[in-house]
């Protein structure tokens, strides 16, 4: 099943790409400025991240008809696809959070929970592994460890940088702006990963 894990992994991290957009350097660049605004950028950010995954969703889907209409895709393949893509939400919401961090100059606390997320998911893998789960297995994992890192970043954020994590009354920038800004950073992303 490696090369099936494999291939569901490339298809992800092109939709990831896109969810991703080049927010997460954005967002660190502009919260590195204006710290005031922290929230507005987050939440900004995060909606889009959001709404460029629920655009980004139909595309996935699309690949895996095609995929699978032509036999050259295993059923196994196509749930592990789905999982991964759904495990990208929460996993796109931490990178957020990950880079308020870096914008604030704590990026020992993502470090340490880089560390963190690799035990877990060596730990919850090898049991759904040797359990007999298989590539879905895998899949599963990184939702979980990407909901229990998402879940840490919340808790850090509110007591490392002090931040409430309420949605703020106004926001620094419109997310049309965002996109713009961000744009040239997603470029950037995609020509590195090519």
């Amino acid at each position: 099943g490696v090369g099936n894990y494999a291939f569901a992994v490339v298809i992800v991290s092109w939709f990831e790409i896109l969810m991703n957009f080049g927010l997460n350097t954005f967002l660190i660049r502009d919260v590195a400025r204006d710290r005031q605004n922290a929230l507005g950028y987050l939440y900004g950010t995060s909606a889009l991240r959001l709404g460029l995954g629920a655009l980004a969703a139909p595309l996935v889907m699309l690949v895996i008809i095609y995929f699978t209409q032509f036999n050259a895709m295993t059923r196994e393949t196509a749930l592990t696809i789905v999982l991964l893509t759904l495990s990208q939400v929460p996993s796109s919401l931490s990178t957020g959070l990950s880079a308020l961090f870096f914008a604030y100059e704590k990026a020992e606390i993502p470090g340490s929970l880089t560390i963190i997320s690799a035990l877990l998911k060596i730990v919850i893998g090898s049991i759904l592994l040797f359990s007999g789960a298989g590539i879905i297995g895998l899949a599963i994992t990184c939702l979980i460890v990407n909901l229990i890192t998402l879940a840490i970043l919340i808790v850090a954020a509110r007591s490392v940088l002090r931040l409430t994590l309420h949605p703020p009354r106004t926001a620094p920038m419109n997310r049309r702006a965002m996109l713009r800004e961000s744009f040239p950073l997603m470029l950037n992303h995609l020509l590195a990963t090519l």
